[in-house]
C-alpha cells in the first residue's frame, strides 16, 4: 500500500528538469521585463520540440549546436501554424548549483546569445535533459509567430431600402 502511494506521488512529481526548464523561461522573461521587451509565452509544444533535441545531445545522438535546427523549425510551425521568425539557444554545463543561472549568464554574455534574448520574439519552449554523467543540456527556441494582416473594415454599405431617391 506504501509502495504504491509512494509511487503515485512519484508519477506526479515532476522531474528536476521541468523544474530548471520554468527557472530558465522565468530567467529570460525577468531579464527581457528589465530591458524594456516584452514577455515571451511559454508554449508547451515548442518545449517538447526543445526537450526533444535536449535529450539527443544528453544521449550523445547529437552535438552540442543547432544541428538539424531547420526540422525543429518545421516542427514548430506544424505545432503553432506560420511563423515570421524562429531561432534558438543552447548550452552544457555541468557541476553548477543552478544549471539553468549558468546557461542564461553565458548567453547573456555572448552576442550571437545575446540577440535572441533580445528578439522580437512572442513564443518560446524551453527543454533541458540531463546526460548519464551528469551533464545539464539545455535548448530554448524562440518564435515570432506569423501574424494575421488585418485590414480596417469597409464602409457600410448602403441598403438599397435606406439608400436616398435618385434626383429627378
Amino acid at each position: 500500500m506504501i509502495a504504491l502511494a509512494l509511487g503515485a506521488l512519484l508519477a506526479q512529481s515532476p522531474p528536476p528538469e521541468a523544474s530548471l526548464e520554468a527557472a530558465v523561461a522565468e530567467l529570460v522573461n525577468e531579464y527581457r521585463e528589465s530591458a524594456g521587451f516584452a514577455r515571451l509565452r511559454l508554449e508547451e509544444e515548442i518545449s517538447a520540440i526543445a526537450r526533444e533535441r535536449s535529450r539527443r545531445m544528453a544521449a550523445g545522438l547529437t552535438p552540442l549546436g543547432h544541428n538539424g535546427f531547420s526540422l525543429r523549425a518545421q516542427a514548430a510551425r506544424l505545432a503553432i501554424g506560420p511563423i515570421s521568425r524562429i531561432s534558438e539557444n543552447t548550452a552544457r554545463n555541468r557541476g553548477y548549483a543552478n544549471p539553468a543561472q549558468r546557461a542564461f549568464d553565458g548567453w547573456l554574455i555572448s552576442p550571437t546569445h545575446r540577440k535572441n534574448l533580445d528578439g522580437d520574439f512572442l513564443v518560446t519552449g524551453v527543454g533541458m535533459a540531463r546526460s548519464t554523467q551528469g551533464e545539464f543540456f539545455l535548448t530554448q527556441i524562440f518564435v515570432a509567430p506569423r501574424l494575421k494582416a488585418t485590414r480596417p473594415p469597409a464602409p457600410p454599405r448602403a441598403h438599397p431600402a435606406s439608400a436616398p431617391p435618385p434626383r429627378p
